[in-house]
């Protein structure tokens, strides 16, 4: 796998998260689209199973960082941990679940982007509940927040799909095994 080409992945799907997550909205909710878990999803589908958890956990520990948490205090808390460890989950199953999944298709970067938004949800609203529950003075509610991460998960899938056709385009630049066998049906 070409490192270089997940750190420039990375960098437009973090700048489009980043840049468009107002603009993405649902309504005036909280509600937005994942840019970088569907492009951690492309690589836990192709890349080998090593490099696919190092970029899930690199890609969490940036999404991490880009996400202040407001604390009771009127501060803000940068928790590194959370997102990590859920991107890295999530690439884990997709990797467990990828032998039976046709690759090439767009609509299982679809399901599995929505799949993996999923269990990034669980896992930091669990982190984050832990955290809250033991006297952390963030602003958490996991409720509302496990609510808002699963119609995000849904959103995600529907970005998933449309960014398979520029990563299919751009799949030379990533430089993923070539021993990697496409089901077809």
């Amino acid at each position: 796998m070409s490192w270089l080409g997940f750190a420039i992945a990375l960098w437009v799907g973090l700048g489009l998260e980043l840049g468009l997550r107002d603009a993405l909205r649902l309504g005036a909710g909280p509600v937005a689209p994942s840019f970088v878990v569907p492009i951690v999803i492309w690589f836990a589908l192709n890349a080998s199973q090593k490099s696919a958890l190092w970029a899930a956990l690199i890609a969490g520990a940036m999404l991490d960082l880009t996400a202040a948490m407001p604390r009771t205090d009127g501060g803000d808390a940068l928790i590194l941990g959370p997102r990590a460890l859920g991107l890295l989950s999530a690439a884990w199953l997709v990797i467990k679940i990828r032998p039976k999944l046709m690759r090439r298709r767009a609509f299982t970067l679809a399901f599995t982007s929505g799949l993996a938004g999923c269990v990034v949800a669980a896992v930091v609203v669990m982190l984050f509940g832990a955290r809250a529950a033991l006297g952390d003075p963030i602003q958490w509610s996991i409720g509302g927040e496990l609510a808002t991460r699963l119609l995000g998960a849904g959103y995600t899938a529907v970005v998933g799909f449309f960014l398979t056709f520029p990563l299919r385009w751009s799949e030379p630049a990533f430089g993923f095994p070539a021993d990697r066998t496409v089901r077809r049906f």
